[in-house]
């Protein structure tokens, strides 16, 4: 039986790696595998998620969870609003 894959999105390494661990403890003991991608700040995350969820269903995973941390947005300084981060999460093209 092939372990149920799973693709994780995030900013940084770090958070890639910490949300692996946590998807694993809540795994349990079921076989579970993890395909991390780490893009170096919350920009490029937004502009190449869709992309990067297409490769990873292709690839096998069966989920993904994308990271994107409510701080703040590099394109003003201002803080994010959690509504209009979600939004503009939510608008991502990702297969379903």
């Amino acid at each position: 039986m092939s372990a149920l894959r799973f693709g994780i999105l995030a900013e940084d390494e770090t958070d890639a790696d910490a949300l692996a661990v946590l998807v694993r403890r809540l795994a349990g003991d079921a076989q579970i595998g993890i395909k991390k991608q780490h893009f170096g700040g919350c920009a490029r995350l937004r502009l190449k998620a869709a992309p990067t969820l297409s490769r990873m269903q292709q690839e096998g995973c069966a989920a993904a969870i994308l990271v994107h941390d409510l701080d703040r947005n590099p394109e003003n300084g201002a803080l994010n609003d959690e509504r209009d981060l979600r939004r503009t999460l939510e608008s991502i093209d990702a297969p379903r």
